[in-house]
């Protein structure tokens, strides 16, 4: 039985790495579209994000990717944008799928090898829990920090893209700043942003497709009102200002809310640990004091 199962682990990383390598881009070619590369007027190289994903269409990863239910590879596209991972769905899923498989394998054989008991079996379930629903829980709680690093950012950005259109620059120059002056992810999507518009891509749905990486309903928010702004004539500067004024009011509110939780979510710990001790402190003398003269 363990042989039968170590040599099926071994068959599955096997399969998996085969396909994987065979569905890698050829790195002749991605030289030579490096070396067509150009350059656009903010300085920004144009990218090609196309020319990097692994065609695993005849490969092993392939096949994997058409087990995937839809849903559960839509998902894992999301999660990895919003999260800004640089593999594909295909390799996540197939690197997923290694480690279930040898958790797997390594807890039965652990299983089977362990004394009779509870403990080996809680452990081993424990571990291959852990080995499974690790990668998902890593990759949502990448995502939902880094939308929150986005949306926290979001009033400082729109200021510097007041600022910018009032000292008499446009709206993509000014969006184009934020790219230059600010760090972290905010700064790399309104770069990639901008490298899509200089492409070709028409400003609305490039920021609409920012939002939709970002996975951010303030993102959203502001283009969408950029897009109604450019529509009926409205100075963009004031509609963001006006943005960003209420982004900073929904952050001081939510920071209220978190601060009035507060005593409810100390009363528990209260409960199970201050009060008893603070009852012991008070009552052991007095239990003492009745002891002694019970017993004297």
């Amino acid at each position: 039985m363990e042989v039968m199962l170590a040599a099926g682990a071994a068959l599955t990383i096997a399969f998996l790495v085969v396909g994987m390598r065979l569905g890698a881009p050829d790195r002749r070619a991605l030289a030579r579209i490096e070396g067509l590369r150009e350059h656009t007027e903010f300085g920004l190289p144009v990218a090609t994000p196309l020319a990097r994903r692994p065609r695993l269409g005849h490969t092993a990863g392939g096949v994997l990717l058409r087990l995937v239910p839809p849903r559960m590879l839509r998902t894992t596209e999301s999660l990895l944008e919003r999260g800004g991972a640089s593999t594909t769905a295909g390799r996540f899923l197939a690197t997923w799928s290694v480690v279930s498989v040898v958790a797997i394998a390594g807890a039965l054989l652990w299983a089977s090898a362990a004394p009779r008991g509870t403990m080996p079996l809680a452990a081993a379930g424990g571990a291959v829990l852990a080995m499974v629903y690790g990668p998902w829980f890593l990759l949502r709680r990448r995502a939902a920090a880094r939308t929150r690093e986005i949306d926290r950012a979001l009033p400082q950005v729109l200021d510097l893209i007041v600022t910018n259109i009032e000292c008499g620059l446009g709206l993509q120059a000014a969006m184009m700043m934020v790219a230059q002056k600010f760090g972290g992810p905010i700064a790399l999507e309104f770069a990639r942003t901008m490298r899509e518009i200089a492409v070709g891509v028409p400003r609305e749905d490039a920021l609409n497709a920012m939002a939709r990486r970002t996975g951010s309903t303030d993102v959203a928010g502001v283009a969408r009102a950029i897009a109604q702004a450019e529509r009926s004539g409205v100075s963009v500067g004031d509609i963001l200002r006006a943005r960003a004024r209420e982004l900073r009011e929904h952050r001081r509110l939510i920071a209220r809310e978190l601060a009035n939780k507060v005593p409810v979510k100390m009363t528990i710990p209260m409960v199970l640990f201050i009060f008893p001790t603070f009852f012991l402190l008070l009552l052991a003398p007095v239990a003492m004091n009745a002891a002694e003269v019970m017993g004297g």
